[in-house]
């Protein structure tokens, strides 16, 4: 008995084709701080890597005798970290830098009320011809933490800066084309919903 699929057959089927880790992006429809299509627009552009989210659950140990059973706790959702290339009209980064300053101004010492700074987002990656194949819906996401870069003398790489995202909660939806995404955010699709530009294939649009 020979070993399966040894010709090679399977990977010659569309769905045999693996997803890329270089095609997909996250898209923040209401960045707080910036209004209008230009800060999610940027940070796609500006986009170099992201996780989808972690679902985990806190572990309730039991110990009886000889033995420990183990029970599902709290369902905990951990911390999202972006990196973004910092680009020379640095808008993407100052989307983020505003909306931080919503969370918490750095010069009044005051912090917002959450429904000022938390926001619905989504990961979305795509297939290789554009045809959107997984999406989260990221709830609760506001910028807990953000490094803006760092100054390297002795290299000349695209300078980086990371953001990290706090959620609430985050779940996988099952639409499988960019309909799905008004879905999300619209009431049945009877709500035009602004998302990223794309041509037909469904690529994003410069």
């Amino acid at each position: 008995m020979g070993l399966p699929y040894l010709n090679g057959a399977q990977f010659k089927e569309k769905n045999g084709e693996p997803m890329r880790s270089n095609n997909g992006y996250i898209y923040i429809p209401d960045m707080p701080g910036t209004p209008g299509e230009k800060a999610p627009k940027s940070f796609i552009a500006a986009l170099e890597s992201f996780p989808f989210p972690e679902d985990a659950n806190n572990v309730i140990q039991v110990p009886y005798m000889n033995r420990v059973t183990k029970f599902a706790g709290q369902q905990i959702f951990e911390d999202v970290e972006v990196i973004l290339k910092v680009l020379l009209d640095d808008a993407a980064t100052k989307a983020i830098e505003n909306w931080r300053r919503i969370v918490s101004n750095a010069v009044t010492g005051e912090i917002s009320y959450a429904e000022d700074y938390k926001v619905t987002g989504l990961a979305v990656q795509l297939h290789p011809n554009g045809v959107v194949g997984k999406i989260f819906q990221l709830n609760g996401l506001w910028p807990s933490r953000y490094q803006p870069g760092t100054i390297d003398m002795a290299n000349d790489e695209n300078n980086k800066a990371t953001i990290t995202f706090t959620i609430d909660s985050a779940h996988r939806s099952e639409g499988t084309n960019l309909k799905a995404l008004h879905q999300i955010f619209g009431d049945a699709g009877d709500i035009e919903v602004p998302l990223p530009p794309t041509s037909d294939s469904g690529l994003i649009n410069g």
